[in-house]
């Protein structure tokens, strides 16, 4: 796929370990630090999904309740910034937050399917 190939090498983001590298060496950002991730009690996926200018993947949080919940994040390698997209803890298994940013990359990339 053309449009992943040119992303992730103007990126040099190939994995998520990447990502979080480049997210580390361009912010000043708190998102992926080992205190925080276990204050909301993250998980990562790492199956990343490339747009033509962003990297969506998924993570998940478990709450109070004791239920984890998975969310769709879009971290777009310009400007640093992790976004949620759609709702924070929005859906209820992994794969069906998989197949959401999966669409959401696709959509940004201006395929339809």
């Amino acid at each position: 796929m053309k449009t992943k190939d040119h992303l992730s090498n103007r990126a040099q983001i190939y994995s998520l370990d990447d990502l979080k590298t480049h997210y580390r060496r361009n912010t000043k950002g708190h998102w992926f630090d080992k205190d925080t991730m276990r204050f909301f009690r993250s998980r990562l996926s790492d199956r990343l999904h490339f747009g033509a200018e962003s990297i969506y993947f998924v993570s998940s949080e478990q709450g109070p309740s004791g239920v984890r919940l998975y969310s769709v994040r879009k971290y777009t390698p310009s400007s640093g910034e992790i976004d949620t997209v759609g709702d924070f803890q929005q859906y209820k298994t992994s794969s069906s937050a998989q197949r959401a940013a999966e669409r959401a990359a696709r959509e940004e990339r201006g395929e339809t399917k």
